[in-house]
């Protein structure tokens, strides 16, 4: 059994063993950078000079390479041998067969279009309240993953409101409508994806309150309104409520 990573809603880390790798978790800049190796895409091997920009970025040179070695034995001793691999002196990694991501699960789910077991898989944000202090740089990171994978995840809700709905399903296909629009609050698909399965359900008047709601946060949010299109769907299930 490989080391399990988690790192969607929840950060945990278990070993072979299925023990708690407390050890690491309780080292946060260490933490971080495994998960920046593991969850990195394409699984690859990282340059050591990248790994001091993202973690030690104030350091001097000798200083960080120190910090760098000490982090990478840390983990190596923490993981056990093979977990932390490297290719000469410049370059390290993870063997992806030795720890598993929970990332790599979601998205490997999402390539094959199986999309109602990726979203099973995607039990919230990357790295949620996660702060590594100093790294600012490893923020960016996070957080442009962070809505990337957030917005992969609205996606397949998106597709699974589709498949149920294809099927006559109509309950959950506005379940997963509602989920997707909860992912990406501001996406007019998803809102319109809403709009349309309330409307099929015979619940034109919680589609209609569901667009004002849409309506209301995109003003307050982004200052803008909802495109003229969509505002056309919504008053023409508007008209037949009236």
């Amino acid at each position: 059994m490989a080391i399990q990573l988690r790192l969607l809603g929840i950060t945990d880390l278990v070993g072979a063993d299925g023990t708690s790798l407390d050890v690491v978790l309780s080292q946060p800049k260490r933490f971080a950078m495994l998960a920046y190796l593991a969850a990195s895409r394409p699984l690859r091997l990282h340059r050591r000079d990248s790994l001091l920009a993202l973690f030690w970025p104030e350091s001097d040179e000798t200083r960080a390479r120190g910090a760098l070695s000490q982090s990478l034995s840390f983990l190596r001793r923490a993981l056990g041998e093979g977990v932390i691999i490297s290719r000469g002196a410049e370059e390290v990694g993870v063997d992806g067969a030795r720890i598993e991501c929970d990332v790599d699960w979601f998205e490997q789910a999402a390539d094959a279009g199986e999309h109602a077991y990726a979203l099973a898989r995607y039990a919230g944000d990357l790295l949620a309240a996660f702060h590594v202090t100093g790294c600012n740089d490893f923020d960016d990171w996070v957080a442009a993953e962070r809505a990337r994978l957030r917005e992969r995840a609205a996606r397949s809700a998106k597709a699974v409101s589709r498949a149920s709905e294809a099927a006559g399903d109509r309950s959950a296909a506005v379940v997963a409508a509602r989920h997707a629009l909860l992912l990406a609050p501001h996406d007019e698909s998803a809102a319109r994806r809403v709009l349309t399965v309330l409307e099929q359900a015979g619940r034109p008047a919680l589609a209609v309150a569901e667009y004002d709601a849409f309506r209301r946060r995109l003003r307050d949010d982004l200052g803008i309104e909802p495109s003229a299109d969509l505002k056309r769907f919504a008053d023409g299930i508007r008209g037949g409520t009236e």
